[in-house]
């Protein structure tokens, strides 16, 4: 190479700026640029204050970033709603499963038991075991109710804080941190 090499190293918000010539010819020509030397010049540049937003900027990011939260809560409540809705499936099959064992277990009995006493003990005992498991399914889906509706409040008490931190920026006239907005 016969002229000379500039490279531009970013560090940060420090901009520094490195010249070096290759060999001494280069520096013996003439150019509308200082003569390089043959150790690498370094210049120092602050960094620039944070650029601020106009208040039209402002008030679109603060309409997206709003809209940004609603959709997070949506697809909050959609998961939710699916698990709730796998939640009922799984039990129907569990129900159902137990239904068609309790079947064939009181088919075996009614055959081997014909008196009308011992048929309505044990229909009365298959009603109650019945009865627990609806109770337990019911139990589990309240509990899983309760999980969901725990987990949407404390989203909204997130979301409450991080808008809040938002608009401050905003207030501030400053590019709110990307670490505010929604995960999707």
């Amino acid at each position: 190479m016969n002229g000379p090499k500039r490279g531009i190293l970013a560090s940060g918000f420090f901009l520094v700026l490195a010249l070096a010539t290759s060999d001494a010819r280069a520096a013996t020509r003439p150019s509308a640029l200082p003569s390089p030397t043959s150790t690498p010049a370094l210049i120092t540049v602050l960094p620039s204050p944070i650029p601020t937003i106009s208040p039209d900027e402002s008030r679109t990011l603060q309409k997206e970033f709003k809209k940004a939260q609603t959709s997070e809560l949506a697809a909050l409540k959609h998961r939710q709603d699916l698990e709730l809705k796998e939640l009922k499936s799984s039990q129907a099959a569990r129900q159902k499963e137990f239904e068609n064992h309790e079947k064939d277990a009181r088919h075996d009995f009614f055959r081997d038991h014909t008196r009308g006493s011992d048929r309505r003990v044990y229909i009365k005992e298959f009603l109650d075991r019945r009865r627990v498991m609806l109770d337990l399914f019911k139990d589990e889906t309240s509990r899983r109710k309760q999980e969901q509706e725990a987990r949407r409040e404390s989203v909204k008490h997130e979301q409450a804080q991080r808008l809040k931190d938002f608009e401050a920026a905003l207030q501030r006239k400053e590019r709110p941190s990307l670490a505010l907005w929604p995960a999707h």
